[in-house]
């Protein structure tokens, strides 16, 4: 728990009941975001850019607590970023993370071999300000005759990390 308030209640029954509330500290697991991504590269493959709609609402499964979906174009112009909705239309090739990793040219010259990566990088937690370890999955997604990037990352946890 991360926070947590509990009571007790007396029910109309006479009886007593422990009424609870609180907030986790909630893990994403790589798993869940490989399911995300191939999840959004499925609707994008079958229904093109009327599925951007979808993966920008906070309300969707391609949205959870820090972890969501977002597309590039082949050439690094974001499509789709429901966290910073400010970023679509700009081209993020040359974006770098804590470090200097220049991780969406990375992303890109890595996709040219593969249909899908993983790349580690350093981005600060939200509400923190030293940089934590996260772990990006992107995958190749042809849609008529457009090929973009679908992707997401999370942040990891010391155990999980030393995987990649």
């Amino acid at each position: 728990w991360k926070h947590a308030y509990i009571m007790a209640v007396k029910g109309p029954d006479g009886k007593t009941y422990a009424i609870g509330s609180g907030t986790y500290n909630i893990r994403t697991e790589t798993a869940w975001v490989v399911s995300t991504v191939d999840s959004a590269a499925g609707l994008i493959r079958a229904r093109g850019k009327e599925a951007y709609g979808q993966l920008v609402d906070t309300a969707s499964i391609f949205y959870f607590y820090n972890t969501y979906v977002f597309v590039l174009s082949g050439k690094g112009n974001m499509l789709v970023d429901p966290a910073f909705p400010t970023n679509e239309g700009r081209n993020v090739i040359d974006f770098k993370d804590y470090a200097g990793h220049l991780i969406v040219r990375e992303m890109l010259e890595r996709l040219e071999d593969q249909d899908a990566v993983y790349i580690t990088y350093l981005w600060p937690a939200p509400g923190q300000t030293n940089p934590s370890k996260k772990l990006l999955y992107a995958r190749k997604v042809i849609s008529g005759t457009e090929q973009v990037i679908v992707g997401s990352s999370l942040y990891l946890m010391e155990p999980i990390w030393k995987k990649f």
